[in-house]
């Protein structure tokens, strides 16, 4: 099947965002990493300090139009960095639409700048703070304004824009930079921030390599659409017997195949809306209590024409065997949105499309939490990952692409990894050099040598969802791991 070129048209806009401003509560959305000294000093539009493990940070706004702000860590003072001409600027953009997890813990490993000695940028997007200082405008679920944002901070990453007090980079962290190239991990739904501001506000020949974790594609695959890992009770399980412990609750009518040429149709024959059940109502309290709009999608499996959960869970598993049927129905959460006061629910717009075909909503009674068909649109079109990965692919042939899958995914209950699979074919259609998984050094240079090899596809080799299991890390890893074996490749290819 021939790709088909992304109908969005991704044009270079200019964003202006309102002035950064301190928080009012500056324990607010306070950093959750062990540190000391935390105002070691402080200037008006920067906080610094030192982490317990005595690596370096700062929050700070960058000067510009857009209102940004960026997470900087470096390695201790002093620390010596394993690339002779100096530390390598990286930029690591994780967490969902809202960039909520970015003041976290589980974000930056810290072997990418105490074993690496990486120096790591993580941008704030629009209207997030942390530890005081915040990014300008309001949240915009990863949204234009964010991407212009993000643009910014690939300039102060790479020398072209100065930080809020005058500094530049290098400046700050009061080390000699390498920063001609720059290195992007991106991971999970950041993609829709990280590739659409790459193509949009970033010099083709500026980004040296991209590594991709577990980045969905398509908004389904964000929206849950598939499912989710997390709703497995038991990972370790293999209930429904299919060899994977961890797909029991996904979408079982996906099929090998639906994902290909650049577009991903699910089978919504079975489609039916239940007006009175919430999202808050699912999954036994996963949820937050505020996410009560009545109303949900869902795919009637036993033809009854009402949607069963469990009682006690709160799930579609009536028959209580750990994992979903055909004969089970299946929920569509969405993704939920309550920048503007109120929860909102984005889907894939190929939901919308066929509620409204077959009559199960109309536009006379269309629920004020569903944003319309139009708007849907409009919303995934300006972070849409797959005309941007494929804009980004036959504009610049000089940025390496690094494709990468654990044993077990984080996000998407599928064994065949549709989103992995159509992103590595469309940079390989594209004539994009792409790597699917790390070297064996990287592994071993994270873990240790006695790191067991497994097989791997060659270079320009097809990757589909028949065979992409051969060629997944026989291990289970952390997601932390997984991200610092992804980190090692990557700056090796461009230091």
């Amino acid at each position: 099947m021939s790709r088909s070129t992304p109908m969005a048209c991704l044009a270079l806009v200019a964003v202006q965002a309102a002035a950064c401003a301190r928080s009012a509560e500056p324990g607010a959305n306070a950093w959750d990493w062990p540190f000391h000294d935390t105002a070691d000093w402080l200037e008006q539009d920067m906080v610094g300090g030192r982490l317990d493990d005595g690596r370096r940070f700062w929050v700070l706004t960058l000067q510009g139009s857009t209102g940004a702000a960026t997470i900087v860590i470096a390695p201790a003072q002093g620390a010596s960095s394993r690339y002779a001409r100096g530390a390598p600027v990286m930029l690591a953009i994780f967490g969902d639409l809202g960039g909520a997890s970015v003041c976290s813990a589980g974000t930056v490993p810290p072997a990418l700048t105490m074993d690496l000695g990486a120096v790591v940028l993580q941008p704030l997007v629009a209207g997030q703070c942390c530890l005081g200082v915040c990014a300008g405008g309001s949240a915009d679920m990863s949204g234009t304004v964010s991407q212009a944002m993000m643009g910014d901070v690939l300039a102060f990453a790479h020398g072209d824009l100065l930080g809020g007090t005058g500094l530049d980079l290098g400046g700050i962290v009061g080390m000699e930079l390498l920063q001609d190239r720059l290195p992007l991990l991106v991971s999970s739904a950041s993609g829709h921030l990280a590739l659409p501001a790459l193509y949009k506000y970033c010099d083709p020949d500026l980004p040296s390599a991209v590594a991709l974790f577990e980045v969905p594609l398509f908004p389904h695959q964000t929206s849950r659409g598939l499912g989710a890992v997390a709703d497995d009770d038991d990972l370790d399980l293999d209930s429904d017997g299919n060899g994977t412990a961890w797909d029991d609750m996904r979408n079982v009518r996906y099929q090998q195949g639906q994902c290909s040429g650049g577009s991903c149709r699910l089978d919504l024959s079975a489609l039916a809306w239940d007006p009175l059940l919430a999202v808050a109502d699912y999954g036994g309290g996963v949820f937050s209590s505020n996410l009560s709009s009545p109303g949900l999608f869902y795919l009637d499996g036993d033809a009854d024409g009402s949607l069963a959960l469990d009682p006690v869970t709160g799930k579609p598993d009536i028959d209580g065997d750990g994992a979903l049927s055909s004969g089970e129905d299946f929920v569509f959460i969405g993704t939920w949105d309550t920048t503007r006061g109120t929860d909102r629910y984005w889907h894939d717009p190929q939901i919308l499309e066929t509620a409204l075909d077959s009559g199960l909503l109309t536009t006379e009674n269309w629920p004020a939490h569903l944003p319309d068909l139009q708007e849907t649109t409009a919303f995934w079109e300006q972070r849409d990952v797959y005309a941007s990965l494929w804009g980004l692919a036959k504009r610049s042939s000089t940025i390496r692409w690094l494709l990468v899958a654990n044993e077990r995914e984080h996000g998407i209950p599928i064994a065949s990894r549709p989103h992995v699979v159509e992103e590595y074919s469309t940079l390989l259609d594209l004539g994009a050099p792409v790597l699917f998984e790390p070297s064996q050094g990287s592994f071993a240079e994270v873990l240790g040598e006695h790191v067991q090899d497994f097989p791997r596809l060659e270079e320009g080799q097809p990757l589909t969802e028949a065979n992409v299991g051969q060629y997944l890390p026989p291990f289970d890893l952390s997601e932390m791991e997984m991200r610092t074996i992804a980190a090692a490749e990557i700056l090796d290819w461009t230091w």
